[in-house]
């Protein structure tokens, strides 16, 4: 009798083991915290005038876009060529609120690596900032309202070039704290920032590499921290009670108690590695 064995874990994120140490697992958690701050893109429509918003050719581009701009514009990146393992170099041409751009500003190019993509966005509300653009994926942002500023978290591939234009807020001085491939300039109202992704700690908040941001969790915090409740779910706009983590394998909750923070979470390591 003829038999057949199937399975359900063809590009599946999760094994059929029930491991969670693919890629693809990685990229969809990148994916989810992205959505999870950008509400806007729930009430995109897709663009079906085939507009070319990309310079070069091999690079194709499809747009989510929303009718109010204040809602953020979505651009995805891919080659052309599905079965292409190639890089791919290009620039961008994208509509924004203060008009169409040619990207990159300073100079220099993007890069396309065989079959991943990039969401470029435009016009993303970052607390009340306007990003006119970054071509480096959204992770997450959050407001800190007791202190007056916000932190935005991006990511990106190895060895790319990325670039961001937001709203310069008047008075204020735009200060590069670490990094020595990050640099800007600023235009007519907005500040332009440009890097290229290294080993090196690119501050504002840039983490160099995609790979960096699988070790970034934005975990609430506790309704009640100390009284032992699970904490509330909740995006940047509706609970800014919670806290950037970086290190864990998964981080499950935390609370502030005592003036401490008290983190749950999991480690992919044994304990004598962690000393």
């Amino acid at each position: 009798m003829p038999w057949a064995l199937t399975t359900d874990e063809n590009g599946s994120a999760i094994a059929e083991g029930r491991a969670v140490n693919r890629g693809k697992y990685s990229e969809l958690k990148l994916q989810a915290q992205m959505l999870k701050v950008a509400p806007g893109y729930l009430t995109t429509n897709r663009d079906n005038n085939q507009t070319k918003w990309a310079e070069s050719e091999g690079v194709e581009i499809g747009a989510s876009l929303n009718q109010n701009t204040a809602y953020g514009q979505f651009f995805i990146a891919r080659q052309e060529d599905l079965n292409s393992n190639q890089t791919i170099k290009y620039t961008l041409n994208l509509p924004t609120s203060r008009g169409a751009f040619s990207i990159p500003q300073l100079g220099g190019k993007l890069s396309l690596h065989g079959r991943d993509s990039k969401i470029h966005v435009t016009d993303f509300d970052v607390g009340g900032t306007n990003v006119s653009y970054s071509t480096a994926e959204i992770f997450t942002w959050k407001q800190f309202r007791g202190y007056g500023y916000n932190v935005l978290v991006v990511c990106a591939g190895p060895d790319e070039l990325h670039e961001i234009a937001m709203e310069h807020i008047k008075g204020k001085e735009v200060e590069l704290i670490q990094g020595s491939s990050l640099r800007f300039q600023k235009v007519a109202g907005y500040v332009v920032f440009q890097y290229n992704t290294t080993a090196e700690r690119q501050i504002a908040q840039h983490e160099s590499g995609r790979n960096s941001a699988y070790n970034y969790w934005v975990t609430d915090l506790s309704e009640a921290s100390g009284k032992g409740l699970p904490p509330s779910y909740g995006t940047s706009l509706m609970n800014s009670e919670s806290l950037i983590i970086k290190g864990p394998y998964l981080s499950r909750s935390a609370r502030i108690e005592d003036q401490s923070i008290h983190i749950s979470a999991d480690f992919n390591c044994t304990k004598s590695s962690l000393r």
